[in-house]
């Protein structure tokens, strides 16, 4: 951390648990703003400034720009992959016969 703070001094800080920060930081919870709040303060900066580095939903790629970017290998690897998921092979499934 650019501060120095272990996970530990950041919890001091901000009464949060180390292991609730580790999983913030590591991207697997989503924050209430309550907890936003608690972090900056135990940042000892702005909730705004842990907000500022957030690209906006808007912001990001779409699947259809990513597509359209994507070379013709992987567009083709894609589509055929939709292709077996919408519309799958109408043969009958292949049953293993019984051994006597």
């Amino acid at each position: 951390m650019a501060l120095g703070l272990t996970l530990d001094d950041l919890s001091e800080r901000s009464g949060l648990s180390p292991h609730y920060l580790s999983t913030l930081e590591n991207d697997r919870r989503d924050p209430h703003v309550s907890t936003l709040v608690a972090v900056a303060k135990g940042l000892r900066v702005a909730a705004a400034e842990l907000l500022a580095a957030v690209q906006p939903a808007e912001a990001r790629p779409t699947i259809g720009a990513l597509y359209e970017r994507a070379p013709p290998e992987a567009r083709a690897a894609v589509t055929t992959l939709l292709r077996l998921v919408v519309a799958p092979s109408r043969r009958p499934v292949k049953r293993s016969k019984a051994r006597a």
